[in-house]
């Protein structure tokens, strides 16, 4: 009897133990059934934040014949998503609407949707997917992703600022690129002889939470 006993509660012990062993994933109640243990809850979506485009500018600044001037794109589109707590699913993407450029010049806004510079006609977009966003500080931070111009692909890193206020946020970035990077200024221009090849774009945009 006590040999019976003994093997009976050793038993119990080690299916007791594997049961733990595979995860506690069911625990008994007061009357001995087994119910499944409590899922955890999932985490909230982070927040994305959507540019409005009546509130936002997109400029670059250049030099020609030593000359500094600045244009811009007026239509552009861009989400961030970001929760500063879990990076890891953070996300900014960007399209920019090459074709509607406004260069501050006749002969600019002439030349450059041309194939020597950003070739419209097959290339009507530049676009920017990030791949991985640090935190630098409380609103500092920097998205490193590939950034595609005239079917050209680079890694780019903009460092940026997000200020939210409610529903609202400022989102604020300044970047240079060189532009031959993406041959911008092709054959005859791939030089800075005419046209400097450094190009500084800055972004000053005001940005509403997705869904309100």
């Amino acid at each position: 009897m006590t040999r019976w006993l003994t093997v009976s509660l050793l038993t119990a012990c080690l299916a007791a133990s594997g049961a733990w062993a595979a995860g506690g994933k069911h625990k008994e109640d007061a009357a001995g059934h087994t119910r499944p243990a409590p899922a955890q809850a999932a985490k909230p979506a982070a927040p994305t934040w959507r540019i409005v485009p009546g509130k936002s500018s997109l400029t670059f600044t250049a030099t020609q014949l030593g000359q500094e001037f600045t244009g811009r794109f007026p239509r552009f589109a861009a989400d961030l998503t970001l929760d500063p707590s879990d990076l890891a699913r953070a996300t900014l993407t960007a399209s920019v609407d090459l074709s509607a450029i406004d260069a501050g010049d006749k002969q600019r806004n002439e030349a450059l949707p041309g194939s020597d510079w950003f070739d419209v006609a097959d290339h009507p977009r530049a676009t920017f997917r990030s791949r991985k966003i640090v935190k630098k500080d409380d609103r500092r931070f920097e998205a490193t992703g590939v950034m595609s111009i005239k079917g050209i692909e680079r890694q780019v890193t903009i460092p940026f600022t997000l200020t939210p206020d409610g529903d609202r946020a400022a989102i604020k970035a300044g970047f240079s690129i060189t532009r031959t990077d993406f041959k911008v200024g092709d054959g005859q221009w791939a030089t800075g002889q005419w046209v400097g090849l450094d190009v500084r774009i800055v972004i000053d945009a005001v940005a509403s939470k997705s869904g309100t």
